[in-house]
């Protein structure tokens, strides 16, 4: 192998291992956002989950309040992976089964939610980039 073929093969291994890093950086971002958010909702409750929302998310919730005032009527009792994330190009997804206890009720629900992500560049990290669940009203 000549000297210029050993320089383009270094620079592609190079490459190569750059973007192999870069993406092993975004999942171990993806897999400690998960597991805050996970965290933010078993403990706190859905207002804080406000805050892994996108922009876009958070505008909708601004225009239709009711959504987080129906959400502040249950406390979560279970919050378990079904689906684990699916990482493509700077999206992912993940499904999770919630256990909900109505506050008022004490009537116990279960929703699934269907996180979907995508990793902001700008701010090196993960947005949930659909809406919050939102439970069945109790009848």
């Amino acid at each position: 192998m000549g000297r210029a073929e050993s320089r383009w093969l270094c620079l592609l291994v190079v490459l190569l291992a750059s973007a192999c890093g870069g993406q092993r950086r975004e999942g171990d971002l993806l897999a400690e956002t998960l597991e805050r958010y996970g965290h933010a909702i078993r403990w706190y409750g859905f207002e804080r989950a406000v805050d892994f929302l996108d922009e876009e998310r958070r505008r909708e919730l601004a225009e239709r309040p009711l959504v987080l005032e129906r959400l502040r009527q249950y406390q979560v009792a279970g919050y378990r992976l079904r689906q684990p994330p699916v990482l493509e190009g700077g999206r992912a997804i993940q499904v999770v089964e919630i256990d909900l206890i109505h506050r008022h009720t004490q009537t116990l629900s279960q929703i699934l939610d269907r996180q979907e992500w995508r990793f902001d560049a700008e701010q090196k990290r993960w947005l949930r980039s659909n809406p919050l669940p939102e439970p069945r009203p109790v009848p």
